[in-house]
């Protein structure tokens, strides 16, 4: 799935950015190289799509906006051979948000219906444990020290 597409990147950046970072024909055509841009709009999905495997089912049904300003931080970055200050920032901005959103710091916002249970965490029943003399009643100790059915 592609999370943005070459007129996302164009509006973001502009064409003669775009058309001077995906032009690598000798001598320059002088227009945006179409395959050299579906293919770095496919490597960032793929990118951001490694961040959310673990914690959502993919492809997602309603991706939220912000993936498709990542997508298009991260293909910029890797269209550049030599990234600027800013490329890089934004590339790592959007790379730290992703390992965020893969550790559950934050949710996906937008895509939270998507998301299945993740293993040891709620699954949508709540169930807390008393520990009183009661409920302790059965519990013995390895070395005998437990309540051992005394209150």
């Amino acid at each position: 799935m592609t999370y943005a597409t070459q007129q996302s990147l164009t509006d973001r950046f502009g064409e003669a950015e775009i058309e001077q970072l995906s032009d690598r024909d000798i001598p320059p055509l002088g227009m945006i190289n179409q395959a050299v841009v579906t293919q770095a709009l496919t490597d960032a999905a793929n990118t951001i799509d490694g961040y959310l495997a673990g914690r959502y089912t993919l492809p997602l049904n309603n991706p939220p906006p912000l993936l498709e300003l990542f997508c298009c931080d991260i293909a910029r970055y890797r269209l550049m051979t030599r990234p600027t200050d800013e490329a890089r920032a934004r590339y790592q901005d959007a790379l730290n948000w992703l390992g965020k959103v893969a550790a559950g710091t934050i949710e996906l916002g937008g895509a939270s219906q998507d998301a299945p249970p993740v293993a040891g965490g709620p699954t949508g029943i709540s169930q807390r444990r008393v520990f009183d003399a009661r409920s302790l009643r059965e519990w013995n100790h390895p070395r005998g020290w437990g309540l051992g059915g005394r209150e």
